[in-house]
């Protein structure tokens, strides 16, 4: 049975499937766009074009060898395609309604979707941070990421609780996951449809997304990515939807609730389209406004009564972390440029959509100028926080935000308008050098961003000796859905298999995955501070640092201290610091000095 679904899953992931199916699409398309525009002069010729340039990208990846030449033929076909069009834009953009049935160009796109997220389907080591707690959780040790200390080393609160909730029927992670991603996924999309102006607009951006790297990449991953985009979908749904009168506002706030306790960043994205609409409604939204806020209202004061903090340790592990700020900032530069390089339709969908929302002939511009202003200051934001150290991961929010301005924009209003935006975006997709869908498995294909700090992290746990090995591939090879089969899970099993029933302190930089097959028995010290209270509080040792992973100052005595259950820290401040992160993770929760302590450290005064 193992050998058969091998077999299936190997003739449908396969290289040469993914690049039969996109001739298919673009042949397929240049068909619709030439019959329809049989009387249309520089209808064949456009369409000629527009294949070639599809092919020359696919010979690329076909013959490596040759690379550099056909990369050159493919570039001039790209610009010649584009002044092609620009000389005969008279004569190839009619001002007509369009008369095509896309609706089987939508189903292969669909169909490559689908192809491409089972090719490249993966689980990251940040992922098991939040993976470890919702294990913890199941099996009754709390929502703790050492099982001795009440630590919140997870950012995606909704998404923990998902997963919490499928993994304890399944008890398996990675199906757990992987069921919650494909669930989210297709309501984004199905959401997204119902936002767009037209059957057009949906092609247009929906074959956007499949071409952004970016966009596959986080379809999976373990991150709460696509609870992210299904939540950005239904609040611009619930905003546009002229049907919806009757308690919109509550139902706004709520999702804009449930969209802070997923990803609170991304709440930048939708937070003034919410303030017009409370502003504009004025005393009659106040009760409903407040009613859809409960959610985030009621995990804030759990989060400070149970955890001692109102957010996140994460947020002070960086807060405190006590990089240069010009440095944090130099790094959100290198963030940006590294996304363009590698994957150029992330950054230009978000950029695309932010000027569709100021699109003067769209009667809601007013409206979608707020969302436009939002994916431009979640930009910047990503940029002074110094982005992150996954190559376009900050960035698929306003990507998918981006898209769903665009999807507003009526395309079938300029006839034929559609064929140069698919023939522009297969352009500056496939100019991505390590796209998704371009030998997602070889090793070779792997990027490390020395001098920007950004990885590809997707396809680092292809790799065969770190992680998780093709994730999917090797499940279907070894019939083996546990993923304890390879690199960090390893690790952690064999630290389990020494640790038996004694409690062991140790410590990890990629912690995630090592720490979630450890057990709960295995004490583990995040030397990346963002599951480690104490450590989130020491300040950045000068030496090596990217974003999210910063190396602390040694605190002579911490790991003594955690051994022997008593404090040996010699130096004064940290050894006052350790009792009052002490009181607070492991005290009673309603005491007196328990509560002094959170005032202490939440206001910056143990020092």
């Amino acid at each position: 049975m193992h050998s058969l679904i091998k077999l299936i899953y190997g003739l449908i992931t396969n290289d040469i499937t993914v690049i039969c199916l996109f001739i298919g699409i673009i042949i397929h398309t240049a068909y619709l766009f030439h019959k329809n525009n049989l009387k249309t002069s520089g209808a064949k010729n456009f369409a000629l074009l527009v294949c070639f340039s599809g092919i020359f990208w696919l010979a690329i990846d076909m013959f490596p060898e040759y690379n550099t030449f056909l990369l050159l033929f493919f570039t001039l076909s790209g610009f010649g395609l584009a002044a092609y069009a620009g000389f005969k834009r008279n004569k190839l953009f009619l001002k007509e309604k369009e008369d095509v049935n896309f609706g089987s160009l939508v189903l292969l796109l669909a169909a490559l979707y689908i192809l491409l997220v089972l090719k490249t389907a993966w689980l990251g080591d940040d992922s098991f941070i939040t993976f470890r707690t919702v294990d913890n959780f199941i099996h009754g040790y709390g929502l703790t990421w050492n099982v001795e200390e009440r630590v919140q080393p997870y950012t995606n609160t909704l998404w923990m609780f998902a997963v919490s909730a499928v993994y304890f029927v399944t008890r398996n992670i990675f199906i757990c996951v992987m069921a919650l991603s494909a669930v989210f996924m297709c309501l984004a999309v199905y959401f997204l449809k119902k936002s767009t102006a037209d059957k057009v607009s949906f092609l247009v951006v929906f074959f956007a997304l499949i071409m952004s790297k970016a966009f596959i990449d986080y379809s999976t991953s373990g991150l709460e990515t696509p609870l992210t985009f299904c939540l950005l979908a239904i609040f611009y749904w619930l905003y546009f939807e002229a049907r919806l009168r009757k308690n919109r506002t509550f139902w706004l706030s709520l999702a804009a609730s449930l969209i802070f306790l997923n990803k609170p960043d991304t709440v930048l994205l939708v937070i003034f389209p919410l303030a017009y609409r409370l502003m504009s409604e004025k005393q009659k939204t106040i009760l409903p406004a407040m009613l859809g806020f409960v959610p985030a209202i009621a995990w804030e004061i759990f989060s400070v009564i149970y955890y001692g903090f109102p957010l996140p340790n994460t947020f002070y592990a960086k807060l405190f972390a006590g990089v240069p700020s010009f440095d944090v900032f130099v790094q959100g530069l290198k963030y940006t440029a590294n996304s363009f390089v590698m994957d150029p339709l992330t950054l230009a969908l978000a950029l695309w959509g932010a000027l569709a929302g100021f699109y003067p002939l769209d009667p809601e511009v007013k409206k979608k100028r707020l969302f436009a202003l939002g994916i431009i200051v979640y930009i910047l934001y990503v940029i002074k926080a110094g982005g992150d150290f996954m190559s376009g991961r900050f960035f698929t929010p306003a990507e998918f935000a981006g898209a769903l301005l665009l999807a507003g924009v009526g395309f079938d209003k300029v006839r034929n308008s559609w064929m140069p935006a698919l023939a522009a975006l297969l352009f500056l997709g496939f100019l991505s050098p390590y796209y998704s869908a371009s030998r997602a498995f070889t090793p070779e294909k792997y990027f490390y961003g020395k001098y920007s700090n950004v990885t590809d992290e997707r396809q680092y746990y292809f790799l065969d000796d770190y992680g998780i090995k093709s994730v999917l591939s090797e499940v279907v090879k070894q019939g083996n859905t546990k993923l304890d089969f390879a690199g960090f899970a390893l690790d952690g099993l064999r630290l389990k298999a020494y640790t038996g029933d004694k409690r062991t302190v140790t410590s990890a930089v990629a912690a995630g995955m090592r720490s979630f097959f450890a057990g709960p028995k295995a004490y583990v010290i995040d030397e990346a501070a963002l599951a480690d209270a104490f450590l989130a509080r020491v300040p950045f040792d000068g030496t090596r640092w990217r974003p999210g992973h910063v190396s602390r100052l040694r605190v002579e005595g911490y790991k003594e201290s955690l051994e022997q259950g008593m404090n040996v820290i010699k130096d004064p401040k940290y050894a006052r610091l350790y009792d009052e992160i002490n009181l607070i993770t492991r005290g009673p929760l309603f005491t007196r000095q328990r509560w002094e302590a959170i005032w202490q450290v939440n206001t910056n005064n143990y020092e």
